[in-house]
């Protein structure tokens, strides 16, 4: 299993209505070094899909962007947008396949599997949301 963490910069929140209805959180990291950023794509919908998502770009150059895709069933949804809206710093916890997934069926060729996610904060003092 590989991992990382990144900090979120910044969000964007879309909600789709078509044959379904679902909601859409877009990450932001700050810039790494060479200037990488992560781009997460968060997809709240019922039902959820089978699979955890998938992580691209782990093997490009330096100075590739690194894309999650990340499926999240619609009722997690907004626990993420308070956690988003409320706290800072915020990061975001990936942890994916050491392997390369080549079922194109599951994830696109040279992209890795998504194991576990996390949103997090650093550590706090209680209530201090209200202090701000």
């Amino acid at each position: 299993m590989a991992f990382t963490q990144i900090e979120i910069e910044s969000y964007t929140v879309a909600v789709y209505r078509d044959s379904s209805t679902r909601f859409e959180i877009k990450l932001t990291s700050k810039a790494l070094q060479h200037g990488i950023r992560y781009q997460a794509r968060l997809l709240f919908e019922d039902p959820v899909s089978k699979n955890k998502g998938y992580i691209q770009n782990v093997d490009g150059l330096n100075f590739d962007p690194r894309t999650l895709f990340v499926n999240y069933d619609m009722a997690a949804f907004i626990g993420f947008y308070q956690v988003l809206s409320t706290e800072s710093p915020v990061f975001y916890f990936i942890a994916y396949e050491d392997k390369v997934t080549n079922n194109t069926s599951v994830a696109p060729l040279n992209s890795r599997l998504i194991i576990q996610t996390q949103l997090k904060t650093n550590s706090e003092v209680p209530g201090d949301f209200e202090n701000k």
